[in-house]
């Protein structure tokens, strides 16, 4: 985006230095809102903001199978309005948020870097957004400072103590609308970020209805304040305010509940800003959430260096703008270019490169293959003496530039890889939770394990007899979690499962409740040996009590301990020490023997072959379709690998035909 601000941005830095009002903005980020719902509620502090500025229906997910193809997923929605770049720049493919790649530019960066005394905000129930998205303190994300922040409440369950109706999350909402309303009052940062939750949580838990337009209401009475507070500031300061509200995503058509996917609700979002000086690209296009930065960035008078500007994605919707909506094909060693002139005079300069070393901290070499008139919208180009599978191609224009990538050996735009997560362990919990062979299996396990029960205890040695056994999907069923982290486009973190096994909402696995009984019944302890934290306890006493499981006490209980491994080798040793363990309850393969313990994938089936004697007659296997250490064996147990490193190895480790 060569000369994104030329032209007007010196005028207006002029009229600053002169003593015109100080600019300052606000972009709030209300989650997963579709575009039909503000539509049909009216919000009316929205639509009063609207009327000063517009209204506009926006799209998130990137460009649709293609390589900018983007989850439609909420940390990765926050990061293409960040920084002005879908999914293959940024690097954030879910709300794990794993490896961001820093080198594209946050607008926070960007202005701290122009400007380094202007003041910056986060405020957000999320840490995440400023620690790992913003990138505050990194030295890979610029070493950015933030002036204030307040976040991180959702880990505060002392003063927000969560509920099943998730209704503390209204209250972390409010808390963090309060502090940004009076930081601006006070103190008028020059940028600042407010994240608002509670919505898309509605939207997991109900759906479309009633309970979710009540969240977008509140919603709407928590950007009033904030927009309270900004023409507070305009009134008795010299200020110029930009107010920008937006949503990371839609929901799905069906039920409202889910996310992440490529329908059309899905990425249809929208963006209400106050600034009523639009271009022809926010009059007459369908804005996406990239264009939120550099809009940005124009108000400020953020001059976005050319190295970051040539890999933007997006369009400032205000300002003058020369050209959008680029289109490119290959044909024969050619790339036949067109794009839709949005300004009058000037020139288009076509840049080529067949390299992508920005993307990892290098400079590509772009080489001008062609100028021609701005109104022409097309040209012809040849690359023959540039073969490559792959070219970055920038049209640079007087007022702004736009780039797109091509993949000659398709004749088109790349496509994005199938991907198995984070969605795929959502079909493993539909098994488990409606699949009547799903129940069988586990009525079969438990019948065996009563059966061999009944022989082994006719055969006991003078040590009492015991059975040692996994918690979770062997006793406890935790679909639901893995339900909840799907649709909010997650896999698994600690404090997300430590927040769900901490509502004690497990339903039992069945058969295992009435077998487990049998055996207390026959004079076995039942040791619960499980590698939930030390943390858990309370809460996994009161799961296991609240079905009647025996012996669910904390001598029964063993949890693994803090800064210990994930073996439970020791654990089930001392056990063996005092009593003669009849039986291993589990689903993982590790829950039986320590040979099975951090094996390759091809390594445990080998020692499961060396070991079949034992299955069904002292290890009783539960089927887990969710999650385990077969997963984590194709990984090589690498557990912070990427979302697509992950799916690319799940791919690859796929028969097909």
């Amino acid at each position: 985006m060569l000369g994104l601000l030329a032209g007007c941005c010196w005028a207006l830095v002029a009229m600053s230095q002169s003593g015109a009002r100080v600019k300052k903005v606000l972009f709030v980020i209300a989650d997963g809102i579709p575009a039909d719902v503000m539509e049909r509620i009216h919000p009316p502090h929205l639509e009063e903001i609207a009327l000063a500025g517009k209204y506009m229906r926006a799209h998130v997910g990137g460009d649709k199978d293609t390589y900018s193809e983007t989850p439609t997923i909420s940390a990765v929605g926050y990061n293409s309005l960040l920084t002005g770049t879908w999914v293959n720049k940024h690097n954030v493919w879910g709300n794990d948020i794993k490896a961001p790649n820093y080198r594209y530019w946050n607008i926070f960066r960007l202005l701290k870097d122009q400007y380094p005394d202007k003041k910056t905000a986060v405020f957000s129930s999320w840490t995440d957004n400023r620690t790992k998205l913003v990138g505050e303190n990194l030295p890979d994300a610029g070493n950015i400072h933030l002036d204030y922040h307040a976040d991180g409440y959702e880990l505060d369950t002392v003063n927000f103590p969560h509920d099943h109706a998730r209704d503390f999350m209204h209250r972390i909402d409010e808390k963090v609308t309060d502090e940004a309303a009076a930081n601006i009052r006070a103190h008028a940062p020059d940028l600042s970020w407010v994240y608002l939750e509670y919505t898309d949580d509605m939207g997991h838990m109900h759906g479309d209805g009633p309970e979710f337009d009540s969240a977008v209401t509140k919603m709407d009475a928590q950007v009033g304040r904030l927009w309270a507070a900004i023409r507070y500031r305009e009134q008795y300061y010299k200020e110029d305010w930009l107010i920008v509200i937006t949503t990371d995503h839609g929901r799905d058509e069906a039920t409202g509940r889910g996310h992440g996917g490529q329908s059309t609700r899905q990425r249809t979002t929208w963006i209400v800003l106050n600034d009523p000086h639009l271009n022809d690209y926010a009059r007459f296009y369908t804005p996406g959430i990239v264009d939120i930065m550099p809009t940005i960035a124009r108000f400020l008078q953020v001059r976005v260096p050319d190295n970051i500007a040539w890999e933007t994605d997006g369009i400032p919707l205000i300002g003058n703008v020369s050209l959008a909506a680029p289109v490119v094909d290959v044909t024969q060693g050619n790339l036949d270019l067109s794009w839709k002139a949005l300004g009058k005079v000037g020139y288009v300069k076509v840049w080529v490169t067949a390299t992508n070393q920005f993307k990892t901290g290098g400079e590509d070499d772009y080489r001008l293959l062609a100028t021609v008139p701005l109104g022409q919208e097309h040209v012809f180009v040849s690359v023959k003496n540039q073969p490559s599978p792959f070219y970055k191609i920038l049209l640079q224009g007087p007022d702004n530039s736009v780039n797109v990538w091509v993949s000659p050996k398709t004749g088109s735009t790349a496509s994005t890889p199938p991907a198995l997560l984070p969605m795929g362990p959502a079909w493993g919990a539909v098994y488990q939770q409606r699949a009547g062979e799903y129940e069988a299996l586990c009525l079969q396990a438990y019948n065996i394990a009563k059966s061999r029960l009944d022989n082994l205890l006719a055969s006991t040695t003078g040590k009492p007899p015991a059975i040692i056994t996994d918690i979770d999907e062997t006793l406890l069923d935790n679909s639901p979690y893995a339900v909840h982290q799907a649709l909010a486009g997650k896999t698994y973190d600690d404090s997300s499962w430590i927040a769900w096994t901490a509502r004690v909402d497990c339903d039992t696995v069945p058969g295992a409740l009435s077998f487990l009984k049998y055996a207390a019944s026959k004079g076995v302890d039942i040791f619960y040996i499980t590698n939930r934290l030390q943390v858990e306890q309370g809460p996994t006493l009161a799961n296991l009590q609240k079905w009647g499981f025996p012996q669910a006490d904390a001598q029964h209980l063993v949890l693994k301990q803090s800064g210990a491994t994930s073996s439970k080798e020791s654990r089930r040793q001392a056990i063996e020490g005092g009593h003669q363990v009849l039986l291993f309850l589990g689903d993982n393969l590790s829950d039986f023997a320590a040979l099975f313990d951090h094996q390759p994938y091809d390594e445990r089936r080998k020692r499961v072959e060396e070991s079949a004697t034992e299955f069904g007659s002292t290890f009783i296997v539960l089927p887990n379709p969710v999650y385990g250490d077969w997963e984590g064996a194709l990984y090589n147990y690498h557990y912070p690998a990427t979302l697509p490193e992950k799916n690319k190895i799940l791919l690859d480790s796929l028969k097909t035909y």
